[in-house]
């Protein structure tokens, strides 16, 4: 039996493990990357989340580490079709992505497309093989 909710409290530390330091500007540059990847080492962060042209640069940055790396795909608009983000997938996975993080086709969920929303959830967890997938959004400004 729980006597307490500190039960459930996380210390800094394991919080840390919750945490995917992220960076997805289009302008990223290797020196940004090798920064995100430092920080996340040093800080105990649970993943790094990149986009795909730079999951080989910090897959190798973070070999040897339990931080994971996670690729974002279909970002930042998820407007594009459910093959392009396989295919985005498949090839962050051959990258050494260990997550997968895809935009969800937003005009589709509101218009209440259910079938295709779930196809394309189903799809893009098949084309990450047996990895995570998570879905998000980027709501429009």
């Amino acid at each position: 039996m729980i006597e307490s909710m500190d039960f459930f409290l996380l210390d800094g530390t394991r919080l840390c493990g919750y945490i995917d330091h992220t960076l997805l500007r289009a302008d990223a540059t290797a020196g940004q990357i090798e920064t995100l990847c430092a920080e996340a080492r040093e800080n105990h962060f649970g993943g790094v989340c990149v986009n795909g042209s730079w999951l080989r640069h910090a897959r190798r940055l973070l070999e040897g580490t339990m931080v994971r790396i996670v690729a974002a795909v279909g970002f930042p608009l998820g407007a594009m079709s459910c093959g392009a983000k396989c295919y985005e997938a498949e090839a962050a996975v051959g990258e050494g992505a260990s997550e997968i993080d895809f935009v969800l086709n937003i005009g589709r969920l509101k218009q209440g497309d259910d079938r295709y929303v779930l196809e394309e959830i189903r799809d893009v967890v098949k084309a990450a093989a047996g990895r995570p997938v998570r879905s998000f959004w980027k709501p429009a400004c």
